[in-house]
Parts: C-alpha cells; structure tokens; sequence
C-alpha cells in the first residue's frame, strides 16, 4: 500500500520525496517549488500582425492597426513590435507608391486629352 500526502492527502509513490500533486516533501523538511507552467503568460499581438497583413492589401487600414499594434507591443512588453514597425513602414511606403501612380496616371490622361485634338 502507498503512502498519502499529510498536505492534500493525494496518494504518494513510496520512494517519492515530495508530492506529485501539491509539492509538500514527504519527509516534511523541505517544500518543493512548485512551477506552472503555462502559455498564459505569453501573448500576441494580434493588432501587430493583423496590421502587418493588411499594409499589403488596404495600406490605409494597415496604417492604423500597425500604429494600435505598436501601442500594445509596449505594453505587452515589446511582444509584436517588429512586426508592427514593419506594417507601418510598408503601409507608408505603399500609400506614396499609389500616391505617385495616380498622379503619374492622371498627368497620362490630361495629356492625352489635350493632346488629342480632331481637325477636319
């Protein structure tokens, strides 16, 4: 028959020195540590990498979740801020991309509707 924890009164392994369940020595000298071992404490940032998918297909949405990424990046303790940075840089950078093609686009179209003029 087995031993049982005085703690929590857990059934106990003969040869154990501290309880499986609760973590009290057997021999009642010495506590063990107990350590939880969770993905709790660990977070993402969701806004981060939402804003860093958008930057590629609607700059301007990506633009703003990339910006409320990076404020939570800080407050989760930097967890998400390279890819936050990266969204906002790639939402800058493709909305002067389309920035110059409209214009460039536009100029096009005012000449070639200037230019063309019909004598007959």
């Amino acid at each position: 028959m087995g031993k049982f924890c005085a703690k929590c009164g857990s059934e106990i392994e003969k040869d154990a020195t501290f309880c499986a369940n609760c973590g009290t020595s057997t021999d009642g000298k010495a506590e063990a540590k107990v350590v939880e071992s969770s993905n709790s404490g660990e977070t993402r940032n969701g806004m981060a990498t939402a804003g860093f998918i958008l930057s590629f297909f609607v700059p301007v949405l990506g633009l703003i979740f990339s910006i409320v990424g990076l404020n939570k990046a800080n407050q989760l303790g930097g967890n998400g801020r390279g890819l936050a940075k990266a969204g906002l840089i790639l939402s800058i950078v493709w909305m002067v991309l389309s920035v110059i093609a409209s214009i460039i686009y536009y100029m096009v179209v005012i000449a070639a509707a200037v230019g063309s003029s019909y004598y007959y």
